[in-house]
């Protein structure tokens, strides 16, 4: 949850108390549809940037496996073929998705594509 987000639900959750209180009710009541407007805003920025992270995953999980398809069929080692996937699955991932730094959302992205790419690689490898 983005810092905001977490600091508009505190300062609701203060308002409620205060008005709960008897505090001025018209400040009270005013801040709070004002914060709740900005949380729903803030919240719909977050789901916006999700769905844009999931396409791009989709995407990149796809490009990476029509490329250990192409590259499976080489008479290029196996594990070369897997570096190869997996620097293309990093170099993609760090330059549009650059927020995720080197978290653990990265890694298993790079682990995801390395998995599949790995799987692909050998499936193909096993039957031809």
């Amino acid at each position: 949850m983005p810092p905001a987000l977490d600091f508009t639900k505190q300062e609701l959750t203060r308002l409620d108390v205060a008005r709960a209180d008897g505090a001025s009710l018209d400040w009270a009541s005013m801040a709070r549809d004002m914060l709740l407007r900005a949380a729903q805003r803030l919240r719909g920025a977050e789901q916006a940037e999700e769905i844009a992270t999931d396409s791009f995953v989709e995407k990149l999980v796809n490009d990476l496996r029509f490329l250990a398809c192409e590259m499976a069929w080489s008479t290029i080692p196996s594990l070369v073929v897997l570096d190869h996937i997996t620097g293309e699955a990093v170099q993609r991932i760090d330059g549009a998705l650059p927020h995720l730094g080197d978290g653990e959302r990265r890694t298993a992205l790079i682990d995801l594509c390395r998995q599949d790419a790995w799987r692909i690689i050998m499936d193909i490898r096993r039957a031809a």
